[in-house]
């Protein structure tokens, strides 16, 4: 079955903008592979830049909700979550996603690590909008689980992790050409050990 008009264009704006960028990736590139026309991309987004916006509302809205449910678990009967409990629950909705057997799940997967190093106005605009109160949630959260971090050294350490995470995650191509490839399950592993680690380190000095 056909999928519709709309999601044909996000499914084809997610793939080229993954593997070209979102600045080399223009309207007429998408709506060919997405077999419509520049009219469509104006009724369903209002152009361009509303488009990006839902292709990235689309996967990151799930999984910031997910994320506060994992959170919320965490917190029952009054519980103050560790951090190895926190990055679980940042990381686990990622990782379930990367796992699917979805090229549009994989292509996204490039898609962040590259929003990570080239962040474009439409990711701000989600960032400084719906995600801002679920990121300040998570914060208050590690903050409680490492009271001897400030605010400050606690939003350098999560932007480095979301940095390691999107690093680790984005292509495993180069694991492969260093020796065995790891499985998905090593790779989480691995990662989340190195940022307990980061997470848990004494502040760092002016």
């Amino acid at each position: 079955m056909t999928k519709p008009t709309k999601e044909r264009l996000l499914d084809a704006a997610e793939r080229l903008c993954a593997a070209q960028g979102i600045d080399g990736t223009s309207i007429r590139a998408i709506t060919e592979a997405a077999g419509a026309n520049v009219a469509a991309v104006n009724f369903h987004f209002d152009g361009k830049a509303g488009l990006i916006r839902e292709m990235f509302a689309r996967r990151l809205m799930p999984l910031a909700e997910r994320r506060l449910e994992l959170l919320a678990d965490l917190r029952k009967d009054g519980r103050i979550p560790d951090a190895g409990d926190l990055l679980d629950a940042f990381m686990t909705p990622l990782l379930d996603l990367l796992a699917k057997a979805d090229p549009g799940a994989q292509a996204f997967g490039k898609l962040f690590a590259r929003t990570v190093v080239e962040p474009t106005d439409a990711i701000k605009e989600i960032f400084g909008g719906e995600l801002t109160a679920y990121s300040e949630t998570f914060l208050n959260a590690f903050e409680n689980a490492l009271p001897h971090l400030d605010r400050l050294e606690l939003v350098l350490r999560l932007d480095f992790a979301i940095g390691a995470i999107a690093h680790a995650l984005s292509d495993q191509t180069r694991l492969t050409a260093l020796g065995e490839a790891p499985a998905p399950t090593r790779i989480h592993a691995s990662l989340r050990t190195f940022l307990i680690a980061g997470f848990e380190a004494p502040t760092s000095s002016e």
